[in-house]
């Protein structure tokens, strides 16, 4: 943002609503001239406003003479008792976007600029009304897209994380008052904290730690949504469960092995989580060219993925070279389930790969049970995200804070061994 001291001495104004056509449309105008500026096109306002009071009148305009912009109410917030924490107007209009053009043209007249991009809350950062977390979490309530995000992001605006880094900021501080005494006076033999307290101390502050850094796996399927993956051979129905799942015909089926050739994405929701199913291109050895790009572009979501249901079928033969099963096997047992469609036809051979024995398994028929076999499915979705805690506490939800808090924490690993019967100063003294 450019220019910022200069600005921040300006009247600034922009939509706060979404632009369109609607009842209602909401402009808000903020600095220390707000209401000045609006005064120019409301002749209505009295000479004293009242903070957090509506006023209801006609805005003039100023360019043409004569001419009645709307019918608006305006509501100003006064003594820094805004969400800037400066002198602030609201103007509600009719959600006509000719009209809001016209004000903001007469607005500008007026002697307001138009706002940059997150400059309101640029200056209620600046302005002491919120920290950079509570910041960072305006954006997140307004792209929040499931109940457990929305929440999430609420308690972050609330100052739910600033309060316990707050408290873990207040815990270091105080251990290193008493360290600091401890080296003071360590020549006269005083100890205001033993070793034991100190190394008590110190542990509280790296489990608190270790739990914000921990959350940050909920945070992130908050954030970012479940990922869910069908992967497998070709022709086993993986197309035909995504749109079992849906409830619409969302992928191709056919009886063409090899029809999906990229992968398909579409969002649901599981107890209160964005859930993303994804549905890919069948697993073999292809010389064809467009399908082996859908075929890396499978192994990537395999990466990213948070389950893997790996879709088998007893009329298709399952190749000796399972390479993709046996690397998710290795690296990632944790978020695989096989998944053995067309049980009504007999039974699918997938367990053929060392470690497969411990994989969980799941077992239907899309077509003669396909309600059933969804629901154990979203089952098996909902317990996985139950098992990350997602919408439990709060946590955060963004790298920058996760990689802060893992900074904070240095390599405490010789305290907790160390029993020395010096003075706690003592300590830094040690090779």
């Amino acid at each position: 943002m450019a220019d910022h001291r200069l600005r921040e001495s300006q009247t600034i104004h922009a939509l706060a609503t979404p632009l369109g056509r609607s009842g209602i449309a909401v402009l808000r105008i903020s600095g220390p001239g707000a209401v000045s500026v609006v005064r120019k096109l409301a002749p209505f306002l009295p000479a004293e406003v009242e903070s957090h009071r509506v006023y209801y009148g006609h805005l003039e305009s100023l360019l043409m003479e004569a001419h009645r912009i709307d019918e608006v109410l305006l509501t100003p917030f006064l003594g820094g008792r805004s969400f800037t924490g400066e002198e602030c107007v609201e103007v509600s209009c009719h959600g006509n976007p000719v009209i809001i053009d016209e004000i903001q043209k007469e607005l500008i007249h007026a002697g307001s600029l138009p706002a940059e991009p997150g400059e309101f809350t640029y200056r209620a950062f600046m302005n002491g009304r919120l920290d950079l977390v509570q910041a960072e979490s305006v954006l997140s309530v307004i792209e929040s897209q499931s109940p457990f995000e929305k929440a999430n992001a609420l308690k972050q605006l609330g100052g739910a994380v600033s309060q316990q880094v707050a408290s873990i900021e207040k815990q270091i501080l105080h251990t290193l008052a008493h360290l600091e005494a401890d080296i003071d006076f360590s020549t006269e033999g005083l100890e205001t904290m033993s070793s034991d307290e100190l190394i008590s101390s110190l542990k509280q502050v790296s489990r608190e730690i270790d739990q914000l850094v921990a959350g940050y796996e909920r945070g992130r399927v908050l954030e970012e949504g479940f990922r869910v993956v069908f992967a497998g051979p070709p022709n086993v129905g993986k197309s035909s469960l995504l749109n079992l799942v849906l409830g619409e015909n969302r992928a191709i089926v056919t009886e063409i092995a090899g029809t999906t050739r990229d992968t398909i994405e579409a969002w649901t929701e599981v107890n209160g989580v964005r859930v993303c199913w994804t549905d890919t291109a069948g697993l073999r050895e292809t010389a064809d060219v467009v399908e082996n790009l859908g075929i890396d572009r499978v192994r990537e979501q395999l990466r990213r993925a948070d389950l893997v249901f790996w879709v088998s079928a007893p009329d298709v033969m399952v190749g000796e070279d399972q390479k993709d099963l046996e690397w998710i096997l290795r690296e990632r047992p944790d978020v695989l389930v096989f998944l053995r469609n067309k049980a009504d036809l007999g039974e699918a051979a997938v367990a053929t790969v060392s470690g497969a024995e411990a994989i969980p398994v799941l077992q239907g028929s899309v077509r003669s049970a396909g309600a059933d076999l969804v629901e154990r499915i979203r089952e098996s979705v909902a317990l996985r995200i139950s098992a990350t805690g997602a919408g439990e506490s709060v946590v955060i939800s963004r790298a920058r804070h996760f990689e802060a808090l893992t900074a904070a924490k240095p390599p405490w690993t010789r305290l907790w061994g160390w029993r020395g019967t010096a003075s706690v100063a003592n300590f830094w003294r040690c090779p």
